[in-house]
């Protein structure tokens, strides 16, 4: 005996994929705000201070210009930290490229990765912080 199995016919009807749309979109909607939101309204810059001072001081440096004091030795590998006050530079990044690459690291091809991802370590709303104060670093730099 062969058994053939159907697909299931409860979203043929037009009526039924129009009721289908708004649960599918309302489910979509805060990843989509998570993406497009710009971290200046998302992120806290005085809880990013902190954090910045914590965790990316050491190869960033206090102000963010790239000079902290591990950067003569991230240097020396051809790995030069971020200078965060190049207005030029930062303000090609969207804030979640600036996200991702606090959350996922930096790294090139085939090596391992030259910035610690974070994204283990600390929470998104403390990312969104970071995302928040390096975008006013570089604004504080252009004054």
């Amino acid at each position: 005996m062969v058994r053939s199995f159907s697909r299931s016919r409860s979203l043929d009807r037009p009526d039924q994929q129009a009721r289908l749309l708004p649960i599918v979109v309302v489910a979509l909607l805060p990843l989509w705000l998570l993406f497009h939101t710009e971290a200046s309204g998302f992120g806290n810059v005085a809880r990013g201070k902190q954090l910045y001072q914590h965790y990316c001081a050491a190869c960033h440096g206090i102000e963010g210009t790239g000079a902290g004091r591990n950067a003569p030795y991230l240097e020396q590998m051809g790995r030069a930290p971020r200078d965060h006050t190049d207005i030029w530079y930062m303000n090609r990044l969207s804030d979640a490229e600036l996200y991702r690459a606090i959350s996922e690291g930096k790294r090139r091809d085939g090596e391992p990765p030259f910035m610690p991802w974070w994204g283990l370590t600390l929470t998104p709303a403390e990312i969104w912080d970071l995302v928040a104060f390096i975008r006013d670093l570089a604004r504080g730099a252009a004054e």
